[in-house]
């Protein structure tokens, strides 16, 4: 009876990977993983959608690199939350203004720093032609009443769109006043944005939205009834 005998290899130490370096590697990588910055440029097209573009800092040459926090003091100068300003610039893209010097452009429109301010339903307010404005508290648009006008309700025009944030929820562009947000502002830029759609929209639409919510859920409910129905059809013929 022939025997056949196998060849045994043996591994050396310099062949195993030792458990130290794959914690290590993984560590590593969570850590770069961390260190990654992004940021975020919020488009809002002629239809008034937005389309959110998320951009790796390490590519990036238009924003300026955030500094590391040294002492406590700074860090919780750059904690407080205050109201930033939405603008848009040339290309259409909503930037952020911490303040900035209030005029009326050349297509009568509210304008921050020349840049185009932009109210809750991230449109432009538009100042009718021969009259000023005055802004009042929350910057809240009206226009400004001559002396035979007093004693009678202002004119509401809009109100300027702000987002709590504070400076470390912010990138800002190189040589510009304008910042865009990285990942923990675009958070609270949402949840901003779904607080103002709820105070815009009337009883009735947001009636109506729950009734077509109502709707869709019992058309999916429908849908799949028919699917099991179906499957269970099918098992019997078998």
């Amino acid at each position: 009876m022939n025997n056949t005998i196998y060849s045994t290899i043996i591994l050396d130490d310099k062949n195993v990977v030792k458990n130290d370096s794959i914690n290590n590697k993984k560590t590593e990588n969570i850590e770069n993983n961390f260190q990654k910055q992004y940021v975020y440029n919020i488009k809002i097209t002629s239809d008034h959608r937005k389309i959110i573009n998320k951009q790796n800092m390490d590519f990036d040459d238009i924003h300026t690199q955030t500094s590391d926090i040294t002492n406590e003091s700074s860090k919780n100068l750059d904690d407080t939350e205050i109201g930033w300003f939405s603008v848009l610039d040339d290309q259409g893209y909503e930037r952020f203004i911490r303040d900035g010097h209030v005029t009326i452009n050349e297509n009568r429109e509210v304008a921050m720093d020349n840049y185009t301010a932009l109210d809750n339903n991230d449109r432009p307010i538009v100042v009718p032609v021969g009259t000023k404005i005055l802004i009042k508290n929350a910057g809240i648009i009206v226009i400004k009443e001559d002396n035979h006008q007093k004693g009678q309700d202002p004119i509401f025009l809009g109100q300027l769109k702000s987002t709590l944030l504070n400076d470390n929820d912010v990138i800002a562009h190189k040589n510009s006043k304008m910042h865009d947000l990285n990942t923990s502002g675009l958070e609270k830029y949402k949840k901003n944005d779904l607080k103002l759609k709820s105070k815009l929209m009337s009883p009735e639409t947001m009636m109506k939205n729950y009734e077509q919510e109502t709707i869709n859920l019992m058309n999916t409910l429908k849908l799949v009834r028919l699917i099991e129905s179906d499957m269970t059809a099918q098992q019997e013929d078998y």
